[in-house]
């Protein structure tokens, strides 16, 4: 019986991620990561933001009290089209807005959110989580961050 129960779900596990969430790739205008940690001294840069913008990533740290820094650089074009692709497939019903308990004794929080049509559709969890259904976007996401981050 039990298993027959865990051949059910890892069937409904790999039609769920086959669904076709009716965007285009063409149809995404922005995907964000961001990491934060509420319990931080005002100078540090408590905040991380990562914009992808077609070809354009922006990761912003902002401070507090130190105000914020900004770098960028320009993806290259299968880096890109990787994350347009992974962005419109990946499926946000269901998963709910809130994971677990972000940033709850200083664990940090991290949230991840496609703009596509005009909708935006977000999700926040732990820090460093791993997030079945937010794949492969999240590992590319967090592989652009960790290449493009500005040192403060």
């Amino acid at each position: 019986m039990r298993g027959m129960r865990l051949a059910t779900a890892a069937a409904l596990a790999l039609a769920a991620v086959g669904c076709d969430t009716g965007l285009d790739p063409s149809d995404v205008s922005q995907v964000e990561l961001v990491e934060s940690f509420g319990f931080c001294p005002p100078t540090s840069y408590c905040t991380t933001r990562l914009r992808v913008m077609g070809r354009q990533a922006v990761v912003t740290l902002e401070s507090r009290a130190g105000g914020t820094l900004e770098t960028s650089r320009s993806l290259r074009a299968d880096e890109a089209d990787a994350i347009a692709r992974s962005a419109a497939s990946t499926r946000f019903e269901g998963v709910g807005p809130v994971i677990g308990c972000p940033d709850c004794a200083d664990g940090g929080a991290e949230s991840l959110s496609v703009t596509a049509d005009g909708q935006t559709d977000k999700v926040t969890f732990e820090y460093g989580a791993q997030v079945a259904e937010l794949e492969p976007l999240l590992g590319q996401m967090r592989a652009v961050l960790a290449t493009t981050r500005p040192v403060p």
